[in-house]
């Protein structure tokens, strides 16, 4: 009898265990998508209009996942009756709904979601216009930026510059955790992928540093903010280091940006100890060091343009009245 029970122990036990290497794993696995979502996902893709994938929304949100979710608002985002649907209308309940799905399913698999789908969360939303309001009343906004704070380090350069691009569209604070995540990690990111390439995952295109730079003034961001002198130190050295290769609207984003932190700083009443009489080839000798960054980039971006730059951007299609505009401004607020 003794022996028998030794025998059933033993193989209880190793029962047990069996079980604990099989099934515990389980629960910390990654959501596989299913073939439903996989075939939600394709009648997303295929529709063309922002009031086809509402109807599938509204059909179908219940079983929705996170891909789901990003690739419906980005078609939304690009549908030609996409912002007049949506933008500013809290009243669309297809819109709240999706918006309430995709942060549970954010925050519900925080761990799991990756980078890519944030910063399509973050994008589609900032491009569609959805308001402010609208996000923090769906909780979209904290669930994202909780799982910005664990998965920032893993994002690639043009998921940073998207992300922070779609948190301005969405008038996000310049003081915002989120902000402090995504402008922490791109200031790493510079630093080690900053000299150029052509691949854009594991590098910075001229595109990616100039929607940087417009997305932080109109965050709000100023060339004294103190909090930001890493991250604008190393953006503006990265754009005086590169700034043959911007085209012109990447150089009115860049040049309207850095005047626009220097309005920033003059309409918060920053104060300084500039003298405008003591300056040097970097700037005044006693700003801060944001702000002689700025002015080297400035200077770097204005010695491009030339009637030649000019008239080659032109042929090139990549000049528009908007662009001039936008410089002949930036290099007059700047005194360039």
């Amino acid at each position: 009898a003794v022996s028998a029970r030794w025998v059933l122990a033993r193989a209880s036990g190793n029962a047990l265990r069996a079980l604990s290497v099989v099934v515990l794993p389980c629960v910390s696995l990654k959501p596989v998508m299913s073939q439903r979502q996989v075939t939600i996902n394709a009648s997303l893709a295929r529709c063309a209009l922002a009031s086809d994938v509402l109807a599938i929304v509204r059909r179908d949100v219940a079983e929705f996942n996170v891909v789901n979710c990003g690739t419906a608002l980005s078609r939304i985002a690009r549908a030609p009756d996409g912002r007049r649907l949506v933008a500013r209308n809290d009243d669309n309940a297809d819109i709240v709904s999706l918006l309430e799905t995709a942060a549970g399913l954010v925050r519900h698999h925080c761990r799991h979601v990756e980078s890519r789908q944030l910063a399509s969360l973050l994008h589609a939303c900032g491009k569609l216009g959805v308001c402010h309001d609208l996000m923090l009343s769906c909780d979209l906004l904290a669930s994202v930026t909780q799982c910005t704070g664990i998965h920032a380090e893993k994002f690639n350069p043009q998921e940073l510059s998207n992300s922070l691009w779609g948190c301005a569209k969405l008038g996000v604070g310049v003081d915002h955790e989120i902000i402090t995540l995504l402008g922490d990690n791109i200031a790493a990111s510079l630093k080690k992928g900053g000299k150029g390439g052509t691949d854009w995952r594991a590098d910075w295109t001229a595109q990616g540093v100039s929607n940087v730079a417009w997305a932080l003034a109109t965050l709000g961001a100023r060339d004294l903010h103190v909090e930001r002198t890493e991250l604008l130190v190393t953006l503006f050295g990265i754009i005086q280091l590169r700034a043959k290769e911007f085209n012109a609207q990447e150089v009115a984003n860049v040049l309207w940006a850095i005047a626009k932190m220097s309005e920033n700083a003059s309409e918060n009443n920053c104060e300084t100890t500039t003298d405008p009489t003591r300056t040097t080839e970097t700037g005044p000798q006693n700003e801060p060091e944001a702000s002689r960054a700025a002015h080297r980039a400035s200077k770097a971006l204005a010695s491009q343009l030339t009637k030649g730059w000019f008239a080659e951007q032109k042929r090139n299609g990549k000049l528009e009245s908007q662009h001039v505009a936008n410089v002949a401004w930036a290099c007059g607020r700047l005194g360039l």
